[in-house]
């Protein structure tokens, strides 16, 4: 069972350090990132978009998901000159960090979520 447990968390850790290598993270995001930091302001509708879409992440990945979200949120308001992090910046976020083999259910999971898809058709595959 330890030796389970070992493995769980050693690939846990492989996947965030792949999430991070995909943000592009930089060494002080990452601290930050594993810390569970906020950067940025957030208004209340932010928190609660990441609140409900981390309802759809594995329970076992929500604590890594919700800073690899988190720091992808505030990386899309700061590209768009905001001074806080929006529901819009939750929801690119929740795409850019979704792996791969999983991007195919994100439109299924986003019309679930009530989420139009269709400012997000770039990000989308």
């Amino acid at each position: 069972m330890r030796d389970e447990r070992h493995m769980e968390n050693f690939l846990s850790l492989v996947h965030l350090v792949g999430i991070i290598s995909l943000l592009g993270t930089s060494c002080e995001g990452t601290s930050n990132l594993l810390m569970g930091g906020k950067t940025m302001d957030w208004e209340a509708a932010a928190e609660e978009q990441l609140s409900q879409s981390l309802k759809e992440v594995p329970i076992m990945f929500r604590a890594m998901a919700k800073n690899a979200i988190r720091s992808a949120a505030e990386n899309a308001a700061r590209q768009r000159g905001a001074t806080a992090v929006a529901p819009e910046d939750v929801i690119r976020g929740y795409i850019v960090t979704t792996p791969g083999p999983q991007k195919s259910g994100l439109r299924k999971t986003m019309e679930k979520l009530g989420i139009d898809t269709g400012p997000y058709e770039g990000l989308l595959p």
